[in-house]
C-alpha cells in the first residue's frame, strides 16, 4: 500500500506514463479522505499546468466531496491552458451531474477543438436534458471534423434518446463532407429505424463500404421491409437497395 505522499508524487511526476498515473489516481479515489481532497484542490491552484491537470484528474471522481470538487472544477474552465480545460471537462463529465451542463455548454464554444471534443464526450450521457441535447447538436455542426464525428457518434450510437431535433441533425450529417461522420449519422438514423437513412445506406452498400455494415444490419430489421420497398419504388431496383431488401426478407 502506497502512502498519500507517494501516490501524489506519481500522479504529478509520471505525466508521460498514463498507466502509472491512473493506477495512483484510482488508489487515491479508493482512499477518498479529506486529505486527498485538500491536496488535490491545492494542485488545482498551482502555477504549473501539469499540476493543475493532476489535481483535476483526482477531483473528477472523489465522490465524497463531489459538490466541492464540482465548484473547483467549474472555476477551472476559465484556465488559460487548453490542456487544463480539456482535462477539467473530462473530470466534470465523470460526475454526470446535470448541474454541470451550463458550464460545459460554455466550454463547447472554446477556441481549442480538443476542448470541444471533450465536451462532446462529457455530455453524451446527459443528452436526455434538453440543454445538453442543444449543445450536442451544435457540436455535430462543428467546424472541426473530429468534433463532429465524436458528437455524431455520441448522439447517434451511444444514446437511445430520440427527438425530432436529433433525427433532423442526423439527417443533416448524411451530407457531411467527411465519410466517417456521414456513416455515423446513417447508423444513428438506422438505429431509430428512420427511413431517411435508406438511400445513403443503399449507396454505401453499392460501393462496398464495409464501414456501413452495422447501419445496414439495423435498417434491414423485419419491420423495415415496407419502407425498403417504398424506397425501391422511388429509387428503382438498384443493386444496393436490392441487397438490403433481400437481407430484410431473409429475417422475416
Amino acid at each position: 500500500m502506497h502512502s498519500v505522499d507517494e501516490l501524489f508524487a506519481v500522479v504529478v511526476r509520471e505525466a508521460d506514463d498514463d498507466d502509472a498515473r491512473w493506477v495512483a489516481i484510482r488508489e487515491l479515489h479508493a482512499l477518498g479522505t479529506r486529505e486527498v481532497f485538500e491536496r488535490a484542490a491545492q494542485l488545482c491552484r498551482s502555477s504549473d499546468a501539469s499540476a493543475r491537470i493532476a489535481g483535476a484528474d483526482i477531483l473528477g471522481q472523489l465522490s465524497a466531496y463531489a459538490d466541492e470538487a464540482t465548484s473547483i472544477l467549474t472555476s477551472m474552465l476559465e484556465d488559460g491552458d487548453p490542456g487544463v480545460v480539456e482535462c477539467v471537462v473530462h473530470a466534470l463529465g465523470q460526475q454526470q451531474d446535470v448541474r454541470t451542463i451550463e458550464a460545459l455548454a460554455r466550454a463547447a464554444i472554446h477556441d481549442a477543438s480538443n476542448v470541444r471534443w471533450a465536451v462532446a464526450t462529457a455530455l453524451e450521457d446527459l443528452i436526455g436534458d434538453e440543454r445538453a441535447e442543444r449543445v450536442m447538436l451544435s457540436l455535430m455542426r462543428d467546424g472541426d471534423t473530429s468534433v463532429r464525428d465524436r458528437a455524431t457518434f455520441a448522439v447517434g450510437s451511444l444514446s437511445d434518446h430520440d427527438t425530432p431535433r436529433i433525427r433532423a441533425a442526423l439527417f443533416e450529417r448524411l451530407r457531411d463532407d467527411d465519410r466517417c461522420v456521414a456513416n455515423e449519422a446513417a447508423l444513428g438514423l438506422a438505429r431509430r429505424h428512420d427511413a431517411r437513412a435508406i438511400p445513403y445506406i443503399a449507396g454505401a452498400v453499392e460501393s462496398a463500404d464495409g464501414e456501413i455494415e452495422e447501419a445496414a444490419d439495423e435498417i434491414t430489421a423485419p419491420d423495415m421491409l415496407t419502407e425498403l420497398l417504398k424506397a425501391r419504388d422511388a429509387l428503382g431496383d438498384v443493386h444496393g437497395l436490392k441487397t438490403l431488401i433481400n437481407r430484410c426478407r431473409a429475417r422475416l
